[in-house]
């Protein structure tokens, strides 16, 4: 149902990595920003549209955890969640959409 299609670097951009979040062909639903915590620990923040609905937004999530675990075993590691209070969960963004986050545990 969702794809992530990698965007350019940014010069001055603290993330690693910044994806575009895709629904079937071109719709874009959102932005994804991988950013390294430390050694072992990258954060995913994702971004997107407050019009999605709540089974939308779960479907995205599961699908960017499974992105990360194929982004891992590409990198020839694995990928675990870690879970901290707030992870999973839409909070409304100040500048409009909402936002969430997920920390993985590279090794």
């Amino acid at each position: 149902m969702f794809r992530f299609v990698r965007d350019r670097e940014r010069g001055g951009d603290p993330s690693k990595r910044r994806y575009t979040a895709m629904r079937a062909e071109a719709e874009k639903v959102g932005v994804v920003r991988m950013e390294g915590l430390s050694d072992k620990l990258t954060r995913l923040a994702v971004e997107c549209d407050s019009a999605m609905t709540d089974l939308e937004r779960d479907a995205l999530l599961s699908a960017l955890r499974l992105f990360m675990e194929e982004l891992a075993i590409g990198w020839g590691q694995q990928a675990e969640e870690v879970v901290e209070a707030g992870s999973g969960s839409w909070f409304e963004h100040p500048e409009g959409g909402v936002q969430c986050g997920l920390v993985f545990r590279i090794a």
